[in-house]
């Protein structure tokens, strides 16, 4: 097919229409081949991108989750409601105190309940959530009001994934000065 440029000359016109005599079959295959490769491409790269869209989605809820489970875990320390520690706190606990004082989940539950430890008060600020997969860590700083003592301290919480529910596995508390 043939049309008129602009200079008035002839020129061959281009298009999805216009047959090309110079172009062979091998060009024509050479060509949709690197389209497939360019529209692959973008597919793959429009997946990763969703995919890190629904991580970051994921990351933000196990967030969430974890600082719900820090908020009524101090309001169970609170109202003694070790019912609710019972249930978050993991069978094999390691729980030590800011005077190093180690207990298992049994041993300070117990305290609780024969009020040795009275939580008046537990006020968290700083508080930071570390995910890695299954495990959560969080740190915190934290003004502590058990028994006739208020305890500044740095907190931190080691959480872990088990069956589904997260279970709080390590709490170490360090005391910082007046």
């Amino acid at each position: 097919m043939r049309g008129i440029a602009l200079d008035g000359r002839r020129a061959a016109v281009a298009g999805p229409v216009a047959m090309n005599p110079n172009r062979t079959e091998s060009t024509s295959i050479s060509q949709r081949s690197n389209a497939m490769k360019k529209l692959f491409k973008h597919i793959v790269l429009l997946s990763l991108s969703s995919s890190l869209t629904l991580a970051a989605s994921a990351q933000e809820s196990v967030e969430q989750n974890i600082l719900k489970l820090e908020d009524q875990w101090s309001e169970a320390l609170v109202k003694a409601d070790t019912a609710f520690l019972d249930r978050l706190y993991a069978d094999d606990i390691v729980y030590t105190h800011t005077n190093g004082t180690v207990n298992t989940k049994t041993e300070f539950l117990d305290a609780i309940k024969a009020g040795k430890a009275k939580y008046i008060s537990v006020d968290r600020s700083d508080v930071k959530v570390q995910s890695y997969g299954d495990t959560v860590i969080v740190t915190s700083r934290a003004i502590i009001k058990v028994n006739t003592v208020t305890l500044p301290s740095r907190l931190i919480h080691v959480f872990v994934r088990r069956n589904g529910e997260w279970r709080l596995a390590a709490y170490q508390s360090t005391r910082l000065p007046d």
